[in-house]
C-alpha cells in the first residue's frame, strides 16, 4: 500500500493497521534517518516495536540507532540484500521516507516482492497523484 501523507497522518495509518490486527508489538523497517525517519524511529520504538533503521549515512544511522535502541543498517534501502539483512520476510511494515521519492516507491516494490508486509512511501510529488490508482 502506498500513500502519500504527512507525518502525523503516516502515525495515525501506522496504529491503525496495527489496531486493526490485534496485536501489540510489530517488526517495522524505516528507510531514511532524515527528519521524517528520525520522527517515526522515535515514536514507533517507543511504543515497543522492532524498529530497523536503513540509511546510507553511517553517521546517521549509528546516531539513531544509539539514541532510540533500534537496529541499524547502512546501506541502500531498495536492495533486496539490504532489505534481506533487515528480515523484511517477518517484517510486519515497511515505510520508505528518503528524499527521493522514486526511491521510496522501488523500496515498497521490492519489499511487496520479497515479503508478505504492508509499506509505505513518502511521495511529494503531485504527479505521482494523478497515477495512484492501478486498474
Amino acid at each position: 500500500m502506498v500513500l502519500r501523507c504527512r507525518l502525523a497522518g503516516l502515525y495515525y495509518f501506522t496504529r491503525n493497521a496495527f489496531a486493526l490486527k490485534g496485536e501489540n508489538m510489530k517488526q517495522i523497517i524505516i528507510v531514511g534517518c532524515g527528519k521524517v525517519g528520525t520522527a517515526l524511529t522515535a515514536q514507533l520504538s517507543r511504543e515497543d516495536n522492532l524498529v530497523t533503521v536503513i540509511d546510507t549515512d553511517s553517521i546517521v544511522v549509528r546516531n539513531v540507532s544509539n539514541t532510540y535502541d533500534v537496529m541499524g543498517i547502512v546501506g541502500n534501502g531498495a536492495s533486496y540484500q539490504v532489505l534481506q539483512e533487515a528480515d523484511i520476510e517477518h517484517a510486519d511494515l515497511m515505510i520508505a521516507v528518503t528524499k527521493s521519492d522514486e526511491m521510496n516507491l522501488l523500496c515498497c516494490v521490492i519489499a511487496k516482492q520479497a515479503a508478505d508486509c504492508h509499506t509505505i512511501a513518502r511521495v511529494r510529488n503531485p504527479m505521482y497523484r494523478e497515477e495512484r490508482i492501478y486498474p
